[in-house]
């Protein structure tokens, strides 16, 4: 018997019970999971068996790098820290007109490194003391060398010095450090000078 004093229960709606979800059919695993990845566009046919000796894994290394870049999909191989440098170093048309001036040039300053592995030769063979006439000879050719090396730094050094105030006279760059740079690409033999030299000794610049 329910009192008026009584407070009336609260009603409580029960939500219905959810449907239950119909069953997924079973995935095939053959089947792909999505869109194709471009590497598995590009893929055709069987996939070949892993190489079983090392020169099979070069030969298919070649290989694969042949028709990658018949197809134009070689990647350039990354500069090291000391190809950055230099080309910081090398760049600029400041330097580019120092070496030009070098390559077009006939000097016998770059005959030095031969003439110093002949000198260090006749050192270390025992010709000092088993022939000293031959070796003051060879001392005095050395003098005789060291002397016109100079003297044709100094002349290329105001080579340099005219010609890139003529072409660039709002330059920011020290004319020491390109003279330096000059007569240090000028003291090596031209095949293995660094940028490779554009031009032929005669040209003009």
């Amino acid at each position: 018997m329910k009192m008026p004093w009584s407070k009336s229960a609260p009603v409580t709606s029960e939500a219905p019970a959810p449907a239950p979800k119909a069953p997924e059919p079973p995935r095939d695993p053959t089947a792909p999971k999505g869109r194709p990845t471009p590497r598995q566009t590009q893929r055709r046919g069987p996939v070949e068996p892993p190489p079983q000796t090392s020169k099979e894994a070069r030969a298919r290394m070649r290989e694969q790098n042949r028709e990658r870049k018949a197809a134009g999909l070689q990647k350039e191989r990354p500069l090291s820290a000391r190809e950055e440098r230099m080309q910081a170093r090398d760049a600029g048309p400041e330097r580019e007109l120092v070496r030009n001036l070098v390559d077009t040039r006939r000097s016998i300053s770059s005959a030095f490194p031969l003439f110093a592995i002949l000198i260090l030769v006749a050192m270390f063979s025992g010709l000092p003391s088993s022939n000293p006439e031959v070796y003051n000879y060879i001392s005095y050719a050395w003098l005789a060398f060291f002397a016109v090396i100079i003297f044709e730094s100094i002349f290329l050094g105001r080579v340099i010095g005219r010609e890139v105030r003529a072409r660039f006279p709002k330059t920011t760059i020290r004319m020491g450090s390109l003279k330096y740079y000059g007569i240090i690409r000028g003291l090596m033999f031209r095949r293995l000078r660094f940028p490779k030299p554009v031009l032929r000794p005669g040209d003009e610049v």
